[in-house]
């Protein structure tokens, strides 16, 4: 009696490659460049992130401490082109925070038409709508409002 073997004859066949996806993928978006991020861009993001000291603002708020990994448009480009190096339009944020609470805040933002209010609901928690409110602040949140205060 033999057992029977489980064993594939060859290697599974992968669909495409992960180029090609990629490929594909900026043919419909875009590629970076086309899409408004070029080399003025990346001046000024690496100059705000500078600014900032490399921390996720949002974090900041919170009373955390967070590198930030995202210099984001508020206010997205595809909807104020214009504003595209407006240095006030700028965030700095940690993967988490713009691709979850960012994210949520601008699908709000236009499902209410009030992407003008993105900028201020951003630096401003207290203005947020109540379902993006912060509830809970971690242990450098007093530390960080002194500082604030010796800014102004």
């Amino acid at each position: 009696m033999t057992i029977p073997s489980f064993r594939r004859s060859s290697a599974p066949k992968l669909g495409a490659k992960d180029g090609e996806r990629v490929r594909k993928r900026e043919r419909w978006r875009g590629s970076r460049q086309e899409r408004g991020y070029d080399r003025e861009w990346e001046v000024l993001a690496a100059e705000y992130k500078r600014s900032v000291k490399g921390q996720c603002e949002e974090c900041r708020r919170r009373g955390y401490l967070e590198h930030c990994d995202v210099i984001d448009h508020m206010v997205p480009v595809a909807d104020d082109p214009e504003r595209r190096l407006d240095r006030s339009n700028l965030d700095a944020l940690c993967h988490s925070h713009h691709n979850g609470l960012k994210r949520r805040i601008e699908d709000y933002a236009r499902k209410t038409n009030a992407l003008e209010m993105l900028p201020i609901w951003m630096k401003n928690p207290e203005t947020r709508p109540i379902a993006f409110k912060i509830m809970k602040f971690g242990p450098l949140k007093a530390l960080f409002d002194g500082e604030e205060r010796q800014k102004a």
